[in-house]
């Protein structure tokens, strides 16, 4: 992910908390609701990462050129 990824993801997490902590105690979420919203963020983030993962695959092999071996085929090449 870019720097402008990460920066945004965080802006928005920052946005959520702060609307959280500005809501009266009686109207806050549980913590089984909180776990629900982490595991679902979590999800959304894992597969933002796999869109840019491939999506950035995709355009070295677009250009023509060998792609450089990402990080998981190091290990294997190193491991073989």
């Amino acid at each position: 992910m870019t720097f402008a990824s990460v920066l945004c993801a965080l802006a928005c997490f920052a946005v959520l908390v702060m609307r959280m902590k500005a809501l009266p105690p009686g109207q806050r979420s549980s913590n089984q609701q909180r776990i629900k919203t982490a595991r679902l963020l979590f999800k959304a983030a894992l597969a933002l990462a796999a869109v840019g993962y491939t999506l950035q695959r995709l355009s070295v092999n677009l250009d023509g050129k060998a792609p450089a071996p990402s990080l998981m085929e190091r290990i294997v090449m190193a491991f073989s």
